[in-house]
């Protein structure tokens, strides 16, 4: 897990009137959108110093449980301890996101508390999705996301019990619908059956360094696209489906089962898109004013960050007045 001491940047995790959430929370959002039927949402929970001493026995909820036929997925955590006048001590407790209880199975990667809860001065670390959290349905289908100690014992020490923590955790809502979709609304001239797509969604689809329209599709979709495709369509979300104009979309105003836009979520657990994360941390944390240099940055983070300015700087020529591309 890769930490930062944050003594020196607490106010950009705590009070009202600063930056509201973490580095990692606000870009994330910016470069893969908020739109479709799995929206991304956000959760800022705050673990008070009586809750984590006790988180063992009763697991801190994260995210509500969504409701009936619907199911919660982790994608991501930041975890902020604000460290107290005197330290926590563990022995063998890390912490771990799981679906309704401390039985419950995990979803996310196991978070070391060794370093990190045991210090005096602020801390921030993440937490990632588990790899292949198999579970029934039964055991996820309108279940909460808690935050569990996976230990033998609870937190102990700090005598002042004024040390807290705050979980930052994104998270998408699918409907869990057996396979089965609405009845598809079809527009005149459509033919039955058919997956192709209509003009007006068509001519608003374009590969990166194509000279002429060319559809993404779900059939289109690249089964490994790169890292410049996954950032040039972020970017472009807008472009590739409108669910209320898609001839395919069920009368629910669900996304089809084919719609692109369900690819590039997915991507975002991805070699590629977890890649594309951690370059935007960097980037925000540049901006920000955070000292870093080249031996805090691996060449692929370094890769991604200059993929991420070209694909904007693109973005912006395209979005000029008489490049004939401009959007109103």
């Amino acid at each position: 897990m890769t930490r930062l001491a944050a003594s020196s940047t607490a106010a950009l995790f705590f009070g009202e009137k600063t930056i509201q959430g973490s580095i990692f929370w606000f870009t994330h959002a910016s470069v893969f959108g908020q739109g479709g039927g799995a929206d991304l949402k956000y959760a800022d929970v705050l673990i008070s110093n009586a809750e984590l001493k006790a988180i063992r026995a009763t697991p801190k909820t994260l995210v509500p449980a969504p409701g009936t036929g619907k199911v919660l997925e982790f994608l991501s955590a930041v975890v902020v301890l604000a460290a107290g006048t005197n330290v926590l001590t563990e022995a063998t407790a890390n912490l771990a996101v799981k679906y309704q209880n401390g039985a419950g199975v995990q979803v996310s990667q196991t978070v070391e508390m060794t370093g990190f809860i045991d210090q005096a001065a602020h801390q921030v670390t993440y937490a990632i999705p588990k790899i292949d959290p198999i579970t029934a349905r039964t055991a996820c289908e309108n279940q909460p996301l808690v935050l569990h100690n996976l230990g033998a014992g609870e937190f102990a020490g700090n005598a002042a019990n004024d040390a807290t923590l705050r979980v930052k955790v994104a998270y998408r809502v699918h409907t869990a619908d057996h396979g089965r979709r609405g009845i598809r609304r079809r527009r005149a001239g459509h033919a039955p059956g058919g997956c192709r797509e209509s003009g007006h969604r068509r001519a608003r689809r374009w590969i990166p360094g194509s000279q002429r329209p060319k559809l993404v599709g779900g059939e289109e979709w690249p089964e490994q696209p790169s890292l410049r495709f996954l950032v040039h369509w972020a970017l472009r979300r807008d472009e590739l489906c409108d669910p209320k104009l898609c001839p395919d979309a069920p009368d629910d105003g669900d996304r089809c089962d084919h719609c692109p836009l369900d690819r590039l979520d997915s991507a975002q657990s991805s070699e590629p898109g977890l890649l594309i994360r951690r370059a935007l941390d960097l980037r925000a944390a540049l901006k920000l004013g955070i000292h870093l240099g080249l031996d805090d940055i691996r060449a692929d983070e370094f890769y991604a960050m200059l993929i991420l300015e070209e694909e904007r700087e693109q973005l912006d020529r395209e979005n000029l007045p008489g490049s004939g591309n401009h959007r109103i």
